[in-house]
């Protein structure tokens, strides 16, 4: 019981500093691997919170090879592991990819949930894959409520796209005690395409609304009027 308990704590331990190792770039990185060659060593299996770190680790590093074959290791994969790896995928640009693992994850039987969309959406924007955007209308189909982070990927793949009315229809879904960010970013948007009347127009929306501006964000101005 001892020695189980103590190999419960050193998993633990590593755990904690995998996920350190995923934000200080390339000496995170090696370090990371040296954990990965310990885990192997010692023959540990990779359950779900061990191997999700590790992909984590591997997928924030831009290292997406790893990532899959630690995923592909796994004897267990629930949303965590699916969602990091999903995530990892899009956050270095791999579009495509990214929406072919979502659809292999919903294939198994696992259910996305709100961070799993962020990644999806997320990549949508970066690709400029605006019919995949349909997505967007799976969340509540899941029964999760849409956040202010699934409202700006929309909108920033609308307004990449130049479709700045559907941007500002989506806008107009976000609930007024949300934060201004979509609001903001869709006004941004007006005033880069010159469109100084729909600008104000969000302007005044936020006004009308009470809705707060983003903390560090104000709208672009020009020397226009």
């Amino acid at each position: 019981m001892l020695v189980v308990e103590q190999l419960k704590l050193e998993q633990v331990t590593l755990g904690l500093v995998l996920v350190g190792c995923a934000h200080v770039g390339s000496v995170g990185l090696l370090l990371g691997k040296s954990i990965h060659g310990l885990i192997v060593k010692n023959g540990w299996v990779l359950n779900v919170e061990l191997g999700t770190v590790l992909v984590d680790m591997y997928a924030k590093c831009g290292f997406l090879k790893n990532a899959s074959w630690v995923f592909d290791m796994m004897q267990d994969r629930n949303v965590k592991p699916w969602t990091v790896l999903i995530c990892g995928s899009a956050q270095h640009g791999y579009g495509k990819e990214t929406l072919f693992m979502f659809e292999m994850m919903k294939e198994v039987g696992v259910r996305p949930n709100e961070l799993t969309f962020t990644g999806v959406l997320s990549a949508c924007a970066q690709a400029g894959l605006v019919e995949e955007g349909r997505y967007f209308r799976m969340i509540e189909e899941y029964g999760l409520e849409p956040t202010i982070q699934h409202y700006g990927c929309v909108v920033d793949m609308f307004g990449k796209a130049g479709l700045l009315g559907e941007a500002y229809k989506v806008m107009e879904m976000v609930k007024p005690e949300n934060d201004g960010g979509v609001y903001t970013l869709v006004s941004d948007l007006y005033v880069l395409g010159e469109k100084w009347d729909d600008a104000e127009r969000v302007r005044k929306l936020m006004v009308n609304q009470n809705v707060r501006k983003a903390r560090g964000s104000s709208f672009i101005r020009s020397g226009a009027g």
